[in-house]
């Protein structure tokens, strides 16, 4: 067996008893916000985006106090995890971005684009929103990137809709490039929001009026913007 110096030993020692000591007291508690897409009836524990960070945890964690979706919590730190022992907030500013994931060629029936959620902590297939009681007010921002490739008379419009329904009076992002060759153009609308405890599905719908020719809708700039604040 090797025999250490006093000096390897003592600090072999010394690191072992700081690594002990490094317990849940010396651990800070930390700030969170509860997944997005979190739902109390799951059975699944919430998983949390820690502040300060960009994406979910891996693992769920426990809770001594109800919390639902968005919830801003505080987790104290318990042997080698964390739990939520604590609610700052029942709503937190919210945002996402649903992008158009592949070219869409436009027709004369109003259509439910497919979207992709790209926002960082937030699942791809994640195009709904969980207000908790109370109300958020915010904005939602849509951009249709429209296309003709060859000579076409048309008009084409993309609708903001909410759970499955068009807002009413909201405007359309409408493209009348009227008889052209070859044309692109990225056209916008926005729309207040003013939304109480539920949840909320976020959607684009598309439709053309065509004369002749064909136009699309291009991929990632055909998108739609939600922010939300208490």
């Amino acid at each position: 067996m090797r025999r250490l110096d006093p000096k390897t030993l003592l600090d072999t020692m010394s690191g072992y008893t700081q690594a002990q000591a490094a317990g849940p007291a010396t651990r800070p508690s930390r700030l969170a916000t509860v997944d997005p897409s979190y739902s109390p009836t799951s059975g699944n524990l919430p998983k949390v985006v820690f502040e300060g960070e960009a994406t979910l945890s891996g693992k769920g964690y426990a809770s001594t106090v109800p919390v639902r979706a968005g919830d801003r919590v505080v987790l104290t730190p318990v042997g080698t995890t964390y739990l939520i022992t604590g609610v700052i907030s029942a709503r937190s500013p919210a945002s996402f971005q649903l992008q158009l994931g592949s070219v869409y060629t436009l027709t004369s029936t109003p259509t439910d684009l497919t979207l992709t959620n790209v926002t960082p902590g937030y699942s791809s297939g994640q195009v709904s929103y969980t207000v908790p009681d109370g109300l958020m007010v915010g904005l939602a921002v849509w951009t249709g990137d429209f296309q003709i490739t060859g000579a076409a008379t048309i008009t084409g419009t993309v609708d903001l809709t909410i759970n499955g329904s068009v807002p009413t009076g909201a405007p359309q992002a409408i493209w009348d490039p009227g008889n052209v060759t070859r044309g692109r153009d990225t056209d916008a609308a926005h729309w207040p929001l003013a939304l109480t405890g539920g949840t909320y599905t976020f959607g684009l719908r598309a439709s053309a009026i065509v004369s002749s020719g064909t136009g699309r809708l291009n991929a990632k700039h055909t998108a739609l913007s939600v922010l939300l604040h208490p």
